[in-house]
């Protein structure tokens, strides 16, 4: 058992995408530790985060409550989401643009299955993935209204969906905070929050177009 489970480390551990920790910003504070659901983070004496690469199911909460942005999720990093929005708006021109941050499980599902049965919405509709909504930063979103983009669509697992543990309570907080944000700082660009699963298309084209609607009266 023992000559498999270090097997399964050596091997496993350079594929799982855990988080990365700046060392510089990192106070030691174990906010990380104590929010992972999986106990994957470990803090020696005098040390920074580790992370179990067997047990870390890179969920993001860890990311997302750490006070000083010392953690990092590679894929899925808070620079590389900017990059993307940033991408998009460049080459908007005079044509709108609805910025969706999408959860990677049931938004991108969503996403596939309206494919699939060519359900027609806006191609004004720009889906960028967030590996999930918990893991969303107030940042980036209003790097997106800032770069440009003339609404923000937020879609996040439907309760109970979400394949994180936790993920949907948190990811519901996190997106009501960005939308609460938005109206007491006065953030004028519309914003939508869809709670989805994978087959739930008919909801995503009808909130689409209420956010459009709301854009075009804005």
């Amino acid at each position: 058992a023992f000559m498999s489970s270090n097997y399964m480390r050596t091997h496993l551990e350079k594929k799982v995408n855990h988080p990365e920790v700046n060392e510089d910003n990192c106070g030691k504070c174990g906010i990380c530790r104590s929010v992972c659901p999986y106990e994957a983070i470990s803090i020696p004496e005098d040390s920074f985060p580790q992370f179990d690469p067997l047990l870390c199911q890179s969920c993001g909460l860890c990311v997302s409550s750490c006070p000083t942005r010392a953690l990092n999720t590679p894929s899925f990093g808070y620079d590389l989401i900017d990059a993307q929005v940033e991408a998009i708006v460049s080459e908007k021109g005079d044509k709108p643009v609805v910025i969706g941050f999408i959860c990677d499980d049931c938004g991108y599902n969503l996403m596939d299955t309206a494919g699939f049965v060519k359900a027609e919405y806006s191609s004004s509709f720009v889906p960028v993935y967030v590996n999930c909504m918990s893991n969303l930063s107030l940042r980036n979103v209003l790097n997106a209204v800032q770069k440009g983009s003339d609404a923000v669509m937020l879609v996040g697992c439907v309760k109970d969906r979400c394949h994180f543990l936790k993920g949907t309570k948190r990811s519901k907080g996190q997106m009501e905070i960005i939308e609460d944000f938005f109206k007491v700082a006065g953030i004028k660009t519309p914003i939508k929050i869809l709670e989805s699963s994978g087959t739930m298309v008919s909801q995503f084209t009808t909130a689409l177009g209420e956010l459009l609607k709301e854009m075009e009266e804005a």
